[in-house]
């Protein structure tokens, strides 16, 4: 299937090291890649559907220094839903939502086919644009922001209502927050693990695929969402069923912790 990674910081840190090594994962998921990263506000997005080791965009954002974002969300493809060789299949997908920019990433497999759809519309084949396209359109219903437990509350129970016809895990991001949702029978994984940063100390995160070297000023802290832990230590697993309001680099609320939702930082 396909694999997530997301990440959250106080401050905008680079990337570089993180993506490139993450999509050395796709000789699994070798059916497309994408990077979406916040630029003041906008969102910048780059996918191809082809494995990201053979890419001539993936070299060139592996050399790109001001790549730099508060939030970022990365995928790895094995097509299941939908063509193989389509960029439209490709993830991460976006839409324009109230002013915002939203982004989208999932895997597993849904039965999307019953999901209405109003405004918004799938340019490709898959169940996870449909969902996607559905709870953008929900979103837009509410007044098109998700800023309060209410709303979180809310979307925790969208997304469970739809994993109820299959496999979910969903990294999503309005370009403040990221929102991370475990699938509700565990499916495959989804771990978090919150980093702080000292200055002038790099912070090396790696297992057999991955690897990622942090760097920031005193005090600042990156949160990570993966698939798959990245250390032998530190990581907590976002439980079944299980939304996480993650801002600034902190877990600031979650549907199974309550308002005070913590992960310590290590």
């Amino acid at each position: 299937m396909c694999e997530l990674l997301g990440m959250s910081g106080s401050t905008r840190f680079t990337a570089e090291v993180t993506i490139r090594s993450f999509a050395m994962r796709d000789v699994k998921n070798a059916d497309g890649w994408g990077l979406a990263w916040y630029v003041d506000g906008s969102l910048a997005l780059v996918k191809e559907p082809v494995a990201w080791s053979t890419s001539g965009h993936a070299r060139f954002l592996g050399s790109y220094e001001r790549m730099r974002s508060e939030i970022f969300i990365g995928h790895v493809r094995r097509a299941t839903v939908g063509r193989r060789g389509s960029r439209a299949n490709a993830h991460p997908f976006e839409r324009e939502i109230c002013g915002r920019a939203y982004v989208f990433a999932h895997n597993g497999t849904v039965g999307a086919s019953s999901l209405s759809l109003g405004a918004y519309r799938p340019i490709g084949e898959t169940d996870s644009e449909r969902v996607f396209c559905y709870l953008a359109d929900q979103i837009l219903r509410r007044g098109g922001a998700l800023e309060t437990a209410h709303d979180w509350r809310w979307l925790a129970g969208a997304l469970g209502s739809i994993n109820r016809s299959g496999k979910l895990n969903v990294l999503m991001s309005d370009g403040q927050r990221l929102f991370a949702y475990r699938d509700g029978a565990g499916f495959k994984g989804l771990s978090i693990r919150s980093i702080g940063l000292h200055a002038g100390v790099t912070r090396h995160l790696d297992d057999f695929d991955v690897e990622i070297d942090l760097h920031g000023a005193e005090g600042d802290r990156v949160c990570v969402v993966a698939t798959f832990p990245l250390s032998e230590s530190g990581w907590h697993e976002v439980e079944p069923s299980e939304l996480m309001v993650i801002e600034g680099g902190r877990l600031t609320w979650s549907n199974r912790r309550g308002a005070a939702a913590q992960v310590a930082s290590t």
